[in-house]
């Protein structure tokens, strides 16, 4: 798995973290995730807009599926808890790129909204990224 590899694992698990069973509605979704630091790996931009569709099974239990996508990236969760609307997560990575270690939260505005925050390091490295977003229930029909 590349640096960019990584970082997109990082940037999909951001979008689908975000809670724990019943907590959003399902359907379709659109993310906007900012990424501030000096060292963007080459053509990895520094705002992104992704859309993604949940099911009513996914929207039952994210956390099961967060940990699907991190695993099928590679990816080890290593922690995830939850204070109220609020959900934290620990997970790592190994690629191509190097380790890359990375924590963050999401908070859950409503069944609707949600924003999320992580920093991500590349282990053996001064290399951080912080990535934020935003993101909001578009409708219930999802869209390929």
């Amino acid at each position: 798995m590349t640096t960019r590899h990584l970082l997109i694992a990082a940037l999909l698990g951001m979008t689908t973290t975000p809670t724990w069973a019943g907590d959003i509605e399902p359907g379709q979704w659109k993310t906007t995730t900012t990424l501030e630091g000096d060292k963007l790996p080459p053509g990895m931009p520094r705002e992104r807009i992704d859309t993604q569709c949940f099911t009513a099974e996914q929207a039952r239990d994210l956390a099961a599926a967060i940990r699907q996508n991190f695993t099928d990236e590679g990816c080890k969760v290593v922690q995830t808890s939850r204070d109220g609307a609020t959900l934290g997560y620990q997970f790592s990575c190994q690629g191509q790129g190097g380790a890359m270690e990375a924590q963050g939260s999401t908070t859950i505005h409503d069944s609707r909204h949600m924003s999320a925050s992580m920093t991500s390091r590349y282990v053996g490295s001064d290399t951080e990224l912080t990535m934020s977003s935003e993101s909001e229930w578009v409708g219930e029909t999802c869209q390929e």
